[in-house]
């Protein structure tokens, strides 16, 4: 069962600041399937949480929502998947990105990180902390906290400087 647990108005009209609590992970499809919109409206999405969290799984349910044909997986050694998606008749470029092992900005310089950010495209990024110089305000964040060993709270906010 999805609980919205709070909402509240955050920087523009279309935005809240929403926390989510989920009881299964299996519960992530009917969270990205209902959230499709919100995420076209922001393009950019920085995940965090603790290793195990479910920053993957999330990615991998915004697939399934999003009609992706492969199978989504980890970036966490290649650093960049790409995929294509599709919604309402059009296809939609998607990015997931795992920042965890790059330790410095030149290294997201030298991988092309900021050529991503500049396409139409959808962008998933886990571990964006250092990445922060390049992300514009307007990026949704996704912070996945783990509560009574499998449940999950998903805090949800349109300001990428947290």
């Amino acid at each position: 069962m999805i609980v919205v647990f709070e909402s509240v108005l955050l920087l523009s009209e279309s935005m809240k600041l929403t926390t989510i609590e989920i009881t299964s992970l299996d519960e992530l499809d009917v969270f990205a399937k209902d959230n499709l919109d919100l995420i076209l409206e922001n393009k950019v999405v920085l995940l965090s949480g603790d290793l195990g969290a479910g920053k993957t799984a999330l990615v991998k349910a915004f697939g399934r929502a999003f009609q992706v044909e492969e199978n989504v997986s980890s970036p966490t050694f290649s650093l960049i998947n790409e995929y294509m998606g599709f919604y309402q008749n059009r296809s939609i470029p998607i990015y997931h990105v795992d920042l965890y092992r790059i330790e410095s900005v030149d290294e997201l310089e030298e991988i092309g990180f900021e050529e991503y950010l500049d396409q139409d495209a959808i962008i998933f990024i886990e571990w964006p902390e250092i990445a922060q110089p390049f992300i514009m305000d307007n990026a949704l964040t996704i912070r996945i906290e783990i509560f009574d060993n499998s449940k999950r709270r998903l805090n949800l906010s349109n300001s990428s400087r947290q």
